[in-house]
């Protein structure tokens, strides 16, 4: 700290981790390029001034074959009056150079994007320009659950911006909510009823039927107990989408006592899932900000998950035989293709379940079978020197 020899603040940086790269310079300071690459990228120009080195990882990882990840601490550095990390007004002009650089690599992938400042300093919020998808929002009734208030919260926040709603489960159960989902289909004509064979009870098997009968783009699986909350919810969900890197996006889901119930998921090497930032207060930042910005993760809560049609169904949908981890192996198969998985926090989804996340009470039996299907099955933005308690992924350092 300055002129002392005092440690504070350690910044233990995940791995290559592009949507949080797109927030907020995380890979700054140290980076080490081949020449190769350096020999075929233009150099950062006078516009870059103050953000050089956010404009070359950039351009380097467009061409790169392979980003390495080095789990250890290599540096530490000097925080003085001037520097941008303790006092942000000392190089404005760095803030608008960082905006340049990101609209610089999206236009380079063929993309049109405007970015804004983000929610903590010296960071960044990107919205996709020419991105409009049509919508299905998927209501799966598979339990004893009722859907009154998320149809009614979709009714009051999701004029206009989804195609359709559809509310599928077996006829018997379908029937035991008749006069709810027939007022809802009178208030609101984007409902429809997708009764399914009685013996189909399962969620992978709803969702399926669904998805295959729907007419939008992309669809949004919502459980029926989650309640929405935000008139751009929508919008700020499907908007990673636009980037084909991207699988699937899902919101920061919060419990009904207004706490965190994850920001996206981490999975151990036993299968056991953990979900991150579990019980936060939604305004507090997270280590390391993650909670203020979109986060690249191993896996997604079912309880809301954006996928893109053609590709859902072209994977298979969910599989039978994972029971509440099959959103999950969703994710994993989706990594195996190359695809992201992306929790963004902007407009929270909250839950009013009892369980705020049912994948981490997994059974020994689904965990088993996620392990067998996936056997290299821990990541997202996980680090050894951090630890994570049992049941919610608070970041802290490990002691």
């Amino acid at each position: 700290d300055g002129g002392s020899e005092r440690f504070f603040g350690g910044r233990f940086k995940p791995g290559w981790n592009p949507d949080l790269l797109l927030s907020y310079n995380y890979v700054f300071h140290l980076m080490a390029v081949s020449r190769y690459a350096i020999n075929r990228i233009e150099l950062p120009g006078p516009a870059m001034d103050g953000a050089q080195d956010y404009d070359l990882a950039w351009k380097v990882s467009e061409l790169a074959r392979d980003i390495c990840y080095v789990p250890y601490v290599l540096y530490h550095w000097r925080l003085h009056a001037g520097s941008t990390s303790k006092n942000q007004d000392s190089k404005p002009y760095a803030l608008e150079a960082g905006a340049r650089a990101i609209e610089a690599h999206l236009q380079r992938q063929g993309m049109r994007a405007q970015i804004h400042a983000g929610r903590t300093p010296f960071s960044y919020k990107v919205d996709y320009l020419g991105w409009a998808p049509s919508v299905s929002v998927i209501v799966p009734i598979w339990g004893l659950v009722d859907c009154d208030r998320c149809l009614e919260s979709l009714w009051q926040h999701a004029k206009g911006a989804c195609h359709e709603i559809l509310v599928a489960g077996p006829s018997d159960l379908l029937g035991a909510r008749g006069k709810s989902i027939s007022m809802a289909k009178e208030k609101d004509p984007r409902v429809s009823a997708i009764a399914l064979e009685v013996g189909k009870r399962s969620r992978a098997a709803v969702v399926n039927s669904a998805a295959r009968r729907a007419a939008g783009d992309v669809v949004v699986v919502l459980e029926p107990d989650c309640c929405i909350e935000d008139d751009a919810w929508i919008g700020a969900l499907v908007g990673p989408l636009a980037r084909p890197e991207v699988g699937c996006a899902a919101p920061l889901l919060l419990a009904r006592d207004g706490k965190v119930a994850a920001h996206g998921l981490f999975l151990r090497e036993d299968g056991t899932v953990v979900p991150i930032e579990q019980g936060l207060d939604p305004e507090n930042p997270g280590y390391m900000t993650f909670l203020a910005h979109p986060l690249d993760v191993a896996a997604a809560p079912g309880a809301c998950q954006a996928l893109r049609r053609k590709e859902f169904l072209s994977l298979g949908g969910y599989r039978e035989g994972f029971g509440v981890l099959a959103s999950t192996e969703l994710c994993m198969r989706l990594g195996d293709t190359q695809k992201l998985v992306v929790s963004v926090p902007y407009s929270p989804v909250e839950r009013l379940g009892r369980v705020r996340i049912p994948e981490q009470w997994a059974s020994r039996e689904c965990r088993q079978a996620l392990m067998a299907a996936h056997p290299s099955i821990a990541g997202g933005a996980y680090r050894p020197d951090l630890s994570l308690n049992d049941r919610n992924g608070f970041f802290e350092l490990c002691r």
